[in-house]
């Protein structure tokens, strides 16, 4: 199973903006004001979130950040055998 890293995205633009449009930086792409909650399956790698809106006039505004998704933790073993068994 695949490390799944689980991002919300919260857009606090307060201008007139519309027509919004996510690239979540993994070829995937959303619509609307607030995209829902995404899940990257993909670890240890950057990925650029770029977010594209336009005015009343039509004119594309563009906002992009970075963010990392960094690898599993390693997780000692939660069983332990007093016959040193495995």
């Amino acid at each position: 199973t695949p490390y799944r890293v689980k991002l919300s995205l919260v857009n606090v633009d307060t201008t007139k903006l519309s027509n919004f449009r996510w690239n979540m930086g993994d070829s995937r792409t959303l619509q609307g004001t607030n995209p829902p909650e995404f899940i990257y399956g993909e670890n240890n790698k950057e990925f650029t979130i770029t977010l594209l809106a336009q005015n009343a006039n039509g004119c594309d505004s563009k906002v992009e950040k970075k963010i990392f998704i960094p690898a599993p933790p390693v997780l000692p073993p939660n069983v332990i055998t007093p016959n040193n068994d495995g």
